[in-house]
């Protein structure tokens, strides 16, 4: 097909004369697309949509209408641009067979998933919720890399609809199709219909039986996604259940922490969940630490008010140590002894700080029995051989999430960077440990 610019201004002057050509029409339609021309490029392309196209190609009408709805978007004219697209995209993306149209027709198919979101945002923006939503999941069909995206407006759309039970399902499909996983992101969309008492309380008890059916072998990061998901849809006096339901294995997630934490108003009653939590595991003592330094205002003024039990003195020796007060440590008359291997890690760290390595020893032989706290307090005194050492047994048996990062980060100092990736790589597909309450 001649589109030389002899044989533009041709087709340009029969069209305008009222030939109905089209191919001619469709051509017009492209070069004035090209030039920014978008109130000719609709003119000609509405006249191409009205001819019989089915016999000269079966392609040409499904793509034209999609060209007009691109050209109809620059206008302003958003529904009318809707209905092109909803005509001529699902042709687009079926089939292209043997057509003269089929390089149009590729280059549209590829584009799909971008150009039902565009149909999504143009449905939004006039308020029509339901075109929208309809949209933005045919726009998740065509995953190119920007699903996570097109999620969020779809939930939107369908809250702005005042559908807030069909963005708990939402959230539940979505999850089911990606093996459990729920995002950082669609814990926040959850969040959102919290105050629909209906909506909240069936997606959470959906999320509870999602849990209950999690495989043995399901990474960490799935079962505490979906504990961290139900628990964003409960009030605050029932997340602590909820995130300990399954037991305190999986609690030194940072997110499961700040959400426990999150969940207490009261300054004093976080640092309580802490003495709780270290009662309960002494071995969550730095990530509970973090956690309570994160969500306490004033974290230093905790240290002096901790009462004299062994939970107590874990909490106190381990603040001091996050705050650098290694002398503090010291002061505190403590000895390391195997009945309190977290204990006699924060006293181990607190040596190595200060250059205590007769103290750093005394801690070591105490932890003869415990390589996890050993090699960490090996570690911090920069002993690297030595925590390999100790370690490499857990290693070679079913090792913990902690286990498998403490030794990446010694494959890494000892210039081991392969090693490292794949212990790294472990840890991230470790199953929880399942220890029920």
């Amino acid at each position: 097909m001649g589109q030389g610019p002899a044989s533009i201004l041709s087709r340009r002057r029969a069209a305008d004369l009222g030939d109905d050509d089209p191919v001619s029409l469709f051509i017009l339609g492209s070069q004035t697309a090209r030039l920014g021309q978008h109130d000719l490029a609709a003119h000609y392309f509405a006249r191409c949509v009205r001819q019989r196209t089915a016999s000269i190609d079966p392609m040409l009408e499904p793509v034209a209408r999609v060209r007009l709805a691109e050209s109809l978007r620059e206008l302003g004219y958003l529904r009318a641009a809707i209905g092109a697209l909803q005509g001529g995209l699902p042709a687009v993306t079926s089939s292209f067979g043997r057509s003269a149209f089929g390089g149009d027709a590729a280059e549209l198919a590829s584009r799909a998933a971008e150009l039902w979101l565009a149909a999504g945002d143009m449905a939004s923006r006039i308020g029509d919720e339901k075109t929208a939503d309809q949209a933005y999941a045919r726009a998740a069909e065509f995953d190119q890399g920007d699903s996570r995206s097109m999620f969020g407006r779809r939930a939107a759309a369908l809250l702005r609809d005042g559908k807030a039970a069909a963005v708990g399902l939402l959230v539940i499909d979505d999850s089911s199709r990606r093996g459990g996983y729920i995002s950082d992101s669609q814990r926040q969309i959850l969040r959102s219909i919290r105050g629909e008492s209906d909506a909240a309380a069936a997606t959470a008890a959906v999320l509870r039986d999602l849990a209950v059916s999690l495989p043995d072998d399901s990474p960490e990061s799935v079962v505490s996604g979906v504990l961290l998901a139900r628990a964003s849809l409960v009030p605050d006096a029932e997340v602590r259940t909820v995130l300990t339901e399954r037991g305190l294995a999986g609690l030194d997630n940072a997110s499961v922490l700040d959400a426990l934490f999150a969940a207490e108003r009261e300054l004093d009653d976080r640092v309580d969940l802490a003495l709780e939590l270290l009662a309960a595991e002494p071995g969550l003592a730095r990530s509970v630490v973090s956690a309570l330094e994160r969500w306490h205002t004033q974290p230093g003024r905790v240290v002096g008010s901790l009462p004299d039990s062994e939970a107590g003195r874990l909490l106190r020796a381990a603040l001091l140590v996050g705050f650098g007060h290694a002398a503090e440590v010291a002061a505190l008359g403590l000895e390391p002894d195997a009945e309190h291997p977290s204990l006699a890690e924060a006293l181990g760290r607190a040596g190595a700080m200060a250059g205590d390595w007769d103290g750093v020893d005394r801690v070591v032989a105490a932890l003869a029995s415990h390589p996890l706290e050993r090699a960490r307090v090996l570690y911090a005194a920069q002993r690297f051989d030595e925590a390999g050492e100790a370690l490499a047994p857990l290693l070679q048996e079913t090792p913990s999430v902690s286990a498998l990062m403490l030794g990446a980060e010694l494959a890494l100092a000892g210039g081991e960077p392969a090693t490292a990736e794949e212990l790294f790589a472990r840890g991230r597909r470790r199953p929880v440990r399942r220890a029920w309450l």
